[in-house]
This record gives structure tokens, sequence and C-alpha cells, in this order.
């Protein structure tokens, strides 16, 4: 194989490839990594759920080897730091606040804020 990384989720071949998450325990949604060299045989729970907005559960070969540095390869090429996709670095924003002399002056008139009624219909004053 000639992929560009050791490392890939198990490419689909039928329900047999999908497996039972180990996080939200639902069936033939979750999909195993392999190693393309065929060297390294994964724990069943290193793999990606396919539910990403209920469930989310991602546990990458990487978090693996650092949670299990016994078991990383002592090839010389894997150590290399590219070996491993680097995330973009998220850049923070700054904090911002609300002026207090504005949130001073939203302090009255509730009973016209129609969020305000309907909020203290539901959860009382």
């Amino acid at each position: 194989m000639n992929n560009t990384h050791r490392f890939i989720l198990q490419p689909y071949k039928g329900v047999a490839t999908r497996h039972t998450c180990p996080a939200c325990h639902k069936k033939r949604c979750f999909s195993r990594y392999i190693d393309t060299e065929k060297q390294i045989s994964f724990p069943d729970d290193v793999g990606r759920c396919d539910h990403e907005q209920s469930c989310g559960y991602h546990l990458t070969p990487k978090e693996y080897f650092e949670r299990n540095p016994q078991a990383k390869p002592l090839h010389s090429d894997f150590a290399a730091p590219s070996a491993w996709r680097a995330r973009p670095t998220e850049q923070r924003k700054p904090t911002s606040f609300i002026a207090a002399e504005t949130v001073s002056q939203t302090l009255h008139g509730y009973e016209k804020n129609n969020l305000y009624l309907f909020l203290r219909s539901k959860f009382g004053a």
C-alpha cells in the first residue's frame, strides 16, 4: 500500500468492518485504526465513532501510544516528529467584555422584555 500515513481508519468493506463503539455502544458505527505496514494490532478501542455530534469518541494511534509508550514501535522513522500529522494551532481571541455602563442600562423595563417574561413564566421571578 502506498499511503501517506502509516495508521489509517479501516476502509469500509461492508458491515463487518464496522464495530460497536466503546463509548456510546451503538453497533456498526465504529471504525478501528489499522497499521498499513501490518506490524501493529491496536486494541479494539483505538478508532473513531461515526456519530460525531452525539458521541464524538475518537482515540487516535498517537493518543494510544502516549498512554502506552511500551507499545510504541522502535523504528527510527516512527519516532520522527513528521510521522504525525500536526493539528493546526488555534489562535485564541482576546476576551471581550461589555462595558459596565451598557449593562446598567439594561437593568430596567423587564415588564416589556419578552425574553424575561417568557423565562419568568417558566422559572419564576
